[in-house]
């Protein structure tokens, strides 16, 4: 993998199926809370995130992957045709 490819060479079909993606995606219920001093935050844990988003990924050809290499974060999001987008942390 080079260095600096965040993107394959086209992405037009994985920009489809991510549109398609954001488009049947529901918003995660807030199933947890903490308290932090005197406020209280509420949250959609992991397991809730992957419910809402497990068909709508399939549904549109996508796979989402995250990776540790070295001291980086690399996550790829991924496309049945081998378009893919990748990011660094």
């Amino acid at each position: 993998m080079e260095e600096n490819n965040f993107t394959s060479e086209s992405i037009n079909e994985i920009a489809a199926a991510l549109s398609q993606f954001q488009g049947a995606v529901a918003q995660p219920t807030f199933n947890k809370s903490v308290n932090y001093g005197q406020t209280r935050f509420r949250y959609a844990d992991l397991a809730e995130c992957q419910r809402v988003t497990r068909k709508p990924l399939a549904d549109a050809g996508l796979s989402v992957s995250q990776l540790i290499v070295g001291n980086k974060l690399i996550t790829m999001v991924m496309h049945k045709s081998g378009q893919y987008l990748r990011s660094e942390l």
